[in-house]
């Protein structure tokens, strides 16, 4: 059995080692910088977690994880020399940049790192990693994240939203300006968007609570779940069904496919449209009259609501189609 224990070795200008047990030692870097709100904090990382908590002072605190999972402090070390870890800080603003100084070193994973940070309540975050998660609690500013081997999460922002990751689901509070979500390897879950959303998967679901904007949404390996649209919406799946709830009246064609499932979509009662809708696994169902046009059948409808409108197209391989009022 590992006996555990913490044995601090060195402690010189905000750099701490220590052994965590027998076979992991540890090295912590700290900082801290005195901003104003406003600024941003960019983050370069070859490696690493990192996970932004805003706070009421005007400082941005950097502490930093290194953990390397060895069998003596001389290896230990070895890894920690090899990965640089440099500050910048100019004006308001405050770079990190973390790099392997040995390209070769990141394939042997002996060395994980994590960033914690603490920036005022109103600060914008620029953060790269290329291994690990990244999780950004409620702040007021601007957020561009990017990851090739997390999650990310992210509370509310007051402020438009940039994240894509290759390898995680990405999940959202709520943004009050436009939002740009993008994985290939996970689900998206969102909270309510101020502007335009731009949501993408290649390995998962979408669930939207609300968008005051337009709304294209695509995945090929999940279900859409699109609710609160106060805008125009474009939503393609090939592995799921698709639920979409229109709060007004669109101002440009609409196109709802999906190759895996169902199509539901509700809206007003006053809707104007024209319906274009064919399905080969189901049936096409409407709670509204519509005006039929043309020839229809149990799996196809073309028709106009309400007297017509913009074109939707909808198309489903796998489930019926339903047209309900909200």
């Amino acid at each position: 059995m590992k006996k555990s224990y913490i044995l601090i070795s060195l402690f010189l200008g905000g750099l701490i080692v220590s052994q965590v047990n027998a076979r992991e030692f540890e090295q912590r870097i700290e900082k801290s910088f005195r901003v104003k709100k406003g600024g941003t904090l960019y983050l370069d990382s070859d490696k690493g977690s990192v996970e932004v908590r805003s706070h009421a002072g005007e400082k941005v605190k950097v502490l930093v994880f290194l953990e390397a999972d060895v069998r003596s402090q001389e290896q230990a070390q070895a890894w920690f020399d090899r990965f640089d870890i440099r500050f910048e800080h100019r004006g308001e603003d405050v770079k990190i940049i973390g790099e392997w100084l040995d390209r070769r070193s990141h394939r042997r994973n002996r060395l994980h790192v994590h960033y914690d940070i603490q920036v005022p309540k109103e600060y914008s975050l620029d953060i790269r990693t290329a291994s690990g998660g990244i999780e950004v609690s409620d702040l007021i500013g601007e957020v561009d994240l990017m990851t090739s081997g997390g999650g990310i999460s992210m509370g509310e922002i007051d402020g438009r939203v940039r994240a894509e990751t290759s390898g995680g689901g990405v999940s959202l509070e709520s943004s009050t300006g436009r939002a740009y979500i993008h994985t290939s390897g996970g689900s998206i879950r969102i909270g309510e968007v101020g502007g335009s959303l731009d949501a993408k998967t290649s390995g998962g679901s979408i669930s939207v609570d609300g968008v005051n904007g337009d709304l294209k949404a695509r995945s090929s390996g999940g279900g859409l779940r699109l609710r609160n649209i106060n805008g125009n919406l474009t939503a393609r799946t090939s592995g799921g069904s698709i639920l979409a709830e229109l709060l007004k009246q669109i101002d440009k064609p609409m196109d709802l496919y999906t190759s895996g499932g169902g199509i539901t979509l509700e809206v007003p009662p006053d809707f104007q449209a024209d319906i274009d809708a064919s399905t080969s696994g189901g049936r096409v169902y409407s709670d509204l009259p519509l005006t039929v046009r043309g020839t229809f059948g149990k799996s196809s409808l073309r028709g106009e609501l309400n007297g017509g409108g913009k074109l939707v197209t909808l198309r489903s391989s796998g489930g019926n189609i339903e047209i309900r009022e909200r």
